[in-house]
């Protein structure tokens, strides 16, 4: 699997530690995360650091510096 395209939502759904097993993704697309799902994006990321080209992140309302900060 090379892209990951999620709901945010994850209660009820999934469980956001699950989030950082993923490898080989070039492309994760998140839409509307919960505070757990953000949490949990820099795991993803460090698990994709050499293949992830694409990092998309959709809310009605954001923190910038906050998510900034976690990811990187």
């Amino acid at each position: 699997m090379q892209a990951l395209e999620i709901n945010g939502h994850h209660i009820g759904n999934y469980d956001p530690c699950l989030l950082g097993g993923f490898k080989g993704l070039s492309r994760v697309s998140v839409m509307m995360p919960t505070l757990e799902v953000v949490q949990h994006l820099p795991a993803l990321a460090e698990q994709n650091v050499e293949t992830l080209r694409s990092l998309s992140v959709i809310c009605k309302a954001s923190n910038l510096n906050m998510i900034s900060e976690l990811i990187y």
